[in-house]
């Protein structure tokens, strides 16, 4: 975890020590893992979507908790998930932008705790997602808006030429 913040590290080991996933929560986003990565697609969106919202029931359901709604606006490709949110009043997670995985956890947590705050949704989400994600997890780095705000993104992809020509020239990797 070298490329997260002492707060991460710490809410991650706090998260794995003290929260117990019920199995089907764990189960339903190991399958939505296996069946639906990510897709620039419409189609493929719109199926990510679709899981989601399946996901919002089945976690309910697991954690006997009141449903929460699920519904997505504006969605692309690229870009970020920074707006996406949970609201109290209506009980519904609205993602707008990327379908991110992290932030579905993230603002489902809030719905499961609405007391929680930040630590709490953030802790839950994010010792969730490495669970599931262990890999993808350990590749995040940190990201900053302002000295409270922070996101984990993904290391910049390498285009397969440029992967291409590394593998060609070793030489030029140094």
């Amino acid at each position: 975890m070298a490329n997260k913040s002492e707060y991460v590290r710490q809410l991650v080991t706090r998260g794995a020590a003290e929260i117990v996933y019920p199995e089907a929560v764990i189960a339903a986003l190991k399958e939505f893992k296996k069946n639906h990565k990510y897709s620039a697609l419409p189609e493929g969106m719109q199926a990510r979507q679709d899981a989601m919202a399946a996901m919002v029931t089945t976690f309910c359901t697991a954690l006997a908790i009141e449903p929460i709604a699920f519904r997505a606006f504006d969605l692309t490709s690229d870009g970020n998930s920074s707006e996406s949110y949970y609201d109290s009043i209506e009980r519904t997670i609205t993602m707008l932008g990327k379908l991110s995985v992290i932030t579905f956890l993230h603002e489902f947590a809030h719905g499961l705790n609405p007391d929680g705050g930040e630590d709490f949704a953030r802790m839950w989400s994010l010792t969730l997602f490495r669970k599931v994600y262990p890999k993808a997890f350990e590749n995040l780095f940190m990201a900053t808006k302002s000295p409270t705000e922070f996101f984990l993104v993904r290391p910049p992809v390498q285009s397969a030429v440029e992967a291409f020509r590394l593998a060609q020239n070793p030489i030029a990797q140094a």
